[in-house]
């Protein structure tokens, strides 16, 4: 492949693969979790045998051509920082120091700062290993890094198959932090504690206000009930189901990077049924301005096709009112390749 091309990202995306956890046993010794036993391998797990594996990476035994986008990378050690630096988790390298993590963060962000735009490394199946489980490694330093960077549970991998001719295809591994599925909210618990910390300490806010703006991040208190008693919004634009019992306030500017003014202002409110409110949160998918529906690459070929969505004009979407956020999604939390 033109290596040209990737860097301007002149390629289309055949398919996506579902989302490969970061097991604790395959980072390297520094990043594992406190009193975990072994020294680490760089086999990674990429699901049981399947069709949709083999249709995606091909015939047992295959080896393929892979990359690393510096954009990506960048953006991942952005997300992985308050973890590096408040650590919730007990890690290896935080026995060798109490600043350990804080360094090895520096060390690394510098290294990929210095990265070229794409980097190369070719993985191979472990079609050695018995049993329904299929493994990837690889010979390449570069490949390193998946292991380098991440942490157990809290970091994934979705990886592209791409072209740019319709004959040859590339692999794009693109590494994403998840923290809901370990700390359970989409937010790292240090920011949680410190901007309600900040809401509590101020002695501007009065006391019912304190506590509608901390419960709103959740999506409860007056933010909830006002959207559930706007007759325009009291429903789901994709589902229009419109009980209340089962409709979730989300917020479409994120609480964390909200001001006081915004966290309880309903038209940075969305109801959304439970699934596609998870979807809109993890930035799967958004809403433009022309009231459709965009999909995030991010969300692989299998979860669309159980799911049945696609991309379309949502009619009851509500715009008015809601522009500056939904572009605010649009542009920083809509996952993108």
């Amino acid at each position: 492949m033109d290596v040209k091309k990737i860097e301007k990202k002149l390629y289309k995306v055949v398919s996506t693969y579902r989302t490969i956890n970061i097991a604790d046993s395959f980072v390297i010794n520094a990043n594992k979790l406190e009193n975990t036993t072994g020294h680490g391998e760089r086999k990674l797990y990429i699901g049981n045998e399947n069709k949709e594996l083999r249709s995606f990476f091909g015939k047992k035994g295959f080896e393929v051509e892979c990359y690393f986008e510096k954009e990506n990378l960048e953006q991942f050690m952005s997300q992985i920082k308050t973890e590096y630096l408040f650590p919730q988790q007990n890690y290896s390298a935080s026995n060798i120091s109490e600043n350990q993590l804080s360094t090895l963060y520096l060390e690394r962000l510098n290294k990929v700062n210095n990265l070229e735009k794409v980097i190369h490394f070719k993985i191979e199946e472990q079609d050695h290993l018995k049993g329904p489980r299929v493994y990837i490694n690889s010979k390449d330093d570069s490949y390193n890094l998946l292991r380098e960077l991440t942490f157990d549970e809290i970091c994934k991998v979705v990886v592209y198959k791409v072209t740019t001719d319709l004959k040859n295809f590339y692999y794009i591994f693109h590494l994403y932090v998840d923290y809901e599925s370990k700390f359970g909210d989409v937010l790292h618990p240090t920011i949680i504690r410190e901007e309600e910390q900040i809401i509590q300490n101020s002695k501007e806010i009065p006391a019912t206000e304190k506590l509608n703006l901390t419960v709103s991040r959740v999506g409860q208190g007056d933010f909830r009930k006002k959207l559930l008693n706007n007759s325009l919004v009291n429903f789901c634009p994709l589902t229009e189901v419109s009980r209340q019992d089962i409709l979730i306030a989300s917020h479409i500017k994120p609480w964390s990077v909200s001001n006081n003014k915004e966290r309880l202002d309903i038209n940075n409110g969305l109801l959304l049924t439970p699934t596609f409110d998870k979807l809109f949160d993890k930035g799967l998918i958004t809403f433009n301005e022309k009231k459709e529906l965009k999909i995030s690459s991010y969300l692989d070929d299998d979860t669309r096709k159980k799911l049945n969505i696609s991309e379309k004009v949502i009619p009851n979407l509500p715009i008015r009112g809601r522009e500056k956020y939904l572009k605010y999604h649009n542009e920083n939390i809509f996952k993108k390749i």
